[in-house]
């Protein structure tokens, strides 16, 4: 259920605005670079929420997910 508190409450709380949209796009961050585990998504819970706390739009970090998991893949299909 989404959080009533007020946008400074969870922040305080240590919730960015859009908690759901930065755990998401974490979870891609660690899939677009073939990681796994608690300590690989709170590194990039950090790294989005940091962008987010940047004013970077929700598009632009998806853009650059997509380019990390294209990277990945470019780089698997050279050592086959």
């Amino acid at each position: 259920a989404p959080s009533t508190a007020a946008p400074a409450e969870r922040r305080a709380a240590g919730e960015p605005p859009g908690g759901q949209r930065v755990g998401a796009l974490a979870r891609s961050l660690c899939a677009a670079r073939g990681l796994d585990g608690d300590e690989a998504l709170a590194q990039a819970l950090r790294e989005v929420r940091e962008l987010v706390d940047e004013g970077q739009p929700g598009a632009r970090i998806e853009a650059a997910i997509a380019a990390v998991a294209r990277r990945r893949t470019a780089r698997a299909e050279r050592r086959t």
